[in-house]
């Protein structure tokens, strides 16, 4: 008759064998999935549900192993069990470290073209951006521009009232992932009318930036009491080229004759041009989506060969690491 210390071995010894079989099953599932993900991104897959499942499992598999791995560290009674055990986890957290930075690197988002429509069509988007971002009155204000010039928010005061405007740097809500373009989301479990996928732009940005034109990147300053620091580049040929008022709701707003934004420098009101906003800074109080930024950065840096260059390329880690 066993005695019952030796019952008690072989179930331990049951038990492990079976957290190891369960282990085994866990890592497989994980390797496998993470493989799919990387396959599904080369083969640039726009298939939300299934990106979004693929991701989902692969968590999951993550979560297992780190489950399986503890319980196995609290029924082991060899120290170097217990050592290998941690080791083993702090390799599965490296490995989901980098399958997280594959994925961020792989996903994509394509320019797309200019629609006067699309953004009067998102009124209900624009509300939920602006309350997200907690602008006033609800209305949306270019967060560039209204950073980088404050003080014409003041000066201009009257020429707004004129023209019946609430501030000179009216905006749009601009979806950073293209709303036409969930997939690259997705694989981060965002969605793109998620408001930390917005930034309110004025729609002559807007449109640059939906073309790849122009990037909008974190600085690399710490993000403090005042919110992140972000910086804007725009690619060379438009750098003496006027950034200007264009129709952006409907019923028409008042379009000046001459179009050109004008901003104030001290007194002096100056003709606003994009090469004035390359390598400018400007702050948001609440951030906006890293994962986001980046993958619209990395779409402005592999369009900017064709605008003779000055966006830098996001996927270099001196640059990479800011969106961390």
């Amino acid at each position: 008759m066993a005695l019952p210390a030796e019952r008690a071995a072989k179930r331990a010894k049951l038990d492990g064998q079976r957290l190891s079989d369960e282990l085994t099953e866990a890592q497989s599932d994980y390797e496998k999935t993470r493989e799919e993900l990387r396959r599904a991104y080369e083969a640039d897959v726009r298939d939300e549900g299934f990106i979004q499942f693929l991701t989902t499992t692969m968590q999951n598999a993550h979560s297992r192993i780190q489950a399986i791995l503890t319980a196995q560290s609290e029924q082991s009674e060899v120290p170097v069990t217990v050592e290998k055990n941690t080791q083993t986890t702090n390799e599965v957290g490296n490995m989901a470290r980098q399958v997280g930075n594959m994925v961020l690197q792989m996903s994509a988002v394509r320019p797309i073209s200019a629609d006067a429509d699309r953004t009067r069509k998102r009124s209900r988007w624009g509300s939920d951006v602006s309350k997200h971002f907690q602008l006033p009155d609800g209305e949306l204000v270019c967060s560039v521009l209204s950073h980088m010039y404050a003080d014409t928010m003041i000066q201009a005061h009257e020429w707004c009232q004129s023209k019946g405007w609430g501030s000179p740097f009216p905006a749009v809500a601009e979806h950073i992932v293209p709303e036409s373009q969930p997939g690259a989301a997705a694989a981060f479990g965002l969605e793109v009318c998620d408001p930390c996928n917005g930034l309110p732009l004025l729609k002559h940005i807007e449109l640059m930036y939906q073309e790849g034109k122009l990037s909008i990147m974190p600085s690399g300053q710490p993000t403090d009491a005042n919110g992140v620091e972000l910086v804007v580049h725009v690619s060379q040929r438009f750098h003496g080229e006027a950034v200007q008022y264009i129709q952006d709701r409907t019923p028409p707003r008042q379009i000046p004759k001459d179009p050109d934004v004008k901003v104030y420098i001290g007194n002096r009101r100056h003709r606003l041009t994009w090469g004035d906003l390359h390598e400018k800074t400007f702050r948001m109080s609440t951030p906006p989506s890293m994962r986001s930024l980046y993958q619209k950065a990395k779409m402005a840096g592999e369009q900017t060969h064709k605008h003779g260059g000055g966006i830098p390329n996001p996927t270099l880690e001196e640059n990479f690491v800011n969106f961390l």
